[in-house]
């Protein structure tokens, strides 16, 4: 403020006060340079961005960092930790806002064969699925989704299934008769593990298979897991025939389990 411009503080100075190491403007800074960090510098960041993204105010977080998270993933080299404040931001738009800012890009990213990347959307489905039209499922992100099942790697493979679970009221038949087919191979799969969950998985979503189906698929894959060598499979399958025995005739239990 001196009324010599000589003895004022020139920007560089000016700059290194405190008020201009404050987080939000740290943060505000790094998402102008976003593109041109380097991997591990995002990583960190967006570490920390999910525990600072409840103090941001609504309007800073929808329309300044919104938009750079899906732009980074898709384009800048972002890891999928960018998922988490992505997700945390969503949960504060409203539905329509939802749709128009954040389904597009969950759609886009789905579509993302990078197993770091799959495998984070998968376990944060059931936070998504309210928001998610059967259209868009059955439409957009079941096919890339249903490439999990034949995935190389069993972590994949295994969180695909359990995907199913969140995914399953909202199937059409038709797409639903696609996961019986996935069950049924995926029930001689050579992971133990993956065989358990699917039996326990086809438990869990018989409600929303169409009952002819259902009749066709259920009592012969709890008798398949009936026989696997695995202990917990054997008991997956009982506790299957146990959750679902609403669905089935006496007499179709005697003759094809007894």
């Amino acid at each position: 403020l001196s009324g010599n411009p000589a003895a004022r503080l020139r920007p560089a100075e000016l700059l290194q006060n405190a008020l201009f190491d404050e987080d939000y403007v740290s943060l505000q800074l790094f998402l102008e340079t976003l593109n041109i960090k380097d991997a591990v510098e995002k990583d960190r960041f967006f570490t920390k961005l999910a525990d600072r993204v409840p103090a941001l105010p609504k309007a800073t977080a929808q329309w300044k960092v919104l938009p750079a998270l899906p732009n980074s993933m898709e384009y800048g080299g972002g890891s999928a930790r960018a998922l988490e404040p992505l997700l945390k931001i969503a949960s504060v738009l409203t539905e329509d806002e939802y749709q128009e800012q954040v389904v597009p890009t969950i759609v886009k990213l789905f579509a993302n064969t990078d197993r770091q990347m799959r495998i984070p959307l998968l376990e944060r489905i059931p936070g998504m699925i309210d928001h998610l039209t059967p259209k868009v499922i059955n439409d957009s992100i079941f096919a890339p989704i249903a490439a999990g099942f034949g995935d190389s790697s069993p972590g994949l493979r295994e969180m695909t299934v359990k995907a199913m679970v969140p995914l399953a009221p909202k199937l059409q038949p038709r797409t639903m008769g696609l996961v019986m087919r996935a069950f049924a191979k995926l029930q001689l799969d050579e992971e133990a593990a993956i065989r358990t969950n699917t039996t326990i998985c086809l438990g869990k979503i018989a409600a929303h298979i169409d009952a002819a189906t259902r009749e066709k698929v259920l009592i012969p894959a709890c008798c398949r897991a009936l026989k696997d060598p695995f202990p917990p499979g054997r008991n997956a399958a009982l506790m299957s025939l146990m959750a679902t025995q609403q669905y089935h005739k006496p007499i179709d239990v005697a003759t094809k389990i007894m």
